[in-house]
């Protein structure tokens, strides 16, 4: 039985992004939603995204890969385009293809206010670690959770800290 390799898939992704290739596209789950917040652009469906693409691949082709961070169904992929560097976050459905894509022109390293969260279960006790990290600079604070440790997934991942939930893989309950 053949297992389903998130990272590899990104890769997929992300060279096929780099080619101008429409088969990213078959990458995608019919119903996907596609969030770009470098254009400000949400849409829904393969009809839908292969428009999105056709335009991306002119306005912002994509240059070198510069990082991969799996986590639990999905990937954040970074890479470079023409103007900077892009994060995306695609996460997959029980099909393996992607069923929601969204992307941000990523901070650059100095930008970024950067600290650990200690992570425990209430349940179980396991212990762990979250870095994290916010623009350092008003009016919109972006969230990430850069890591986690093993063990912890993040099973909401939201635009503040406050709207942002990791759980215990084993208990699936929020730490």
């Amino acid at each position: 039985m053949k297992s389903f390799d998130p990272v590899a898939a990104a890769i997929s992704w992300f060279d096929a992004y780099r080619a101008s290739s429409l088969a990213i596209v078959d990458l995608y789950s019919e119903s996907a939603l596609l969030d770009c917040n470098c254009t400000q652009t949400l849409v829904v469906g393969r009809g839908a995204i292969t428009e999105y693409w056709r335009h991306r691949f002119i306005a912002k082709p994509a240059v070198d890969l510069k990082d991969v961070w799996p986590y639990e169904n999905g990937v954040v992929i970074s890479y470079g385009v023409k103007d900077g560097v892009v994060r995306s976050n695609l996460a997959f459905d029980g099909t393996d293809k992607i069923q929601r894509a969204r992307c941000l022109p990523a901070l650059r390293p100095q930008e970024r206010d950067r600290y650990n969260w200690d992570l425990q279960c209430p349940k179980c006790k396991r212990t762990g670690v979250a870095d994290v990290s916010e623009n350092a600079f008003p009016p919109e604070l972006l969230f990430a959770v850069d890591c986690v440790s093993e063990g912890f997934s993040v099973s909401v991942p939201g635009k503040s800290a406050v709207d942002t939930e990791i759980i215990c893989i084993d208990c699936k309950i929020p730490v």
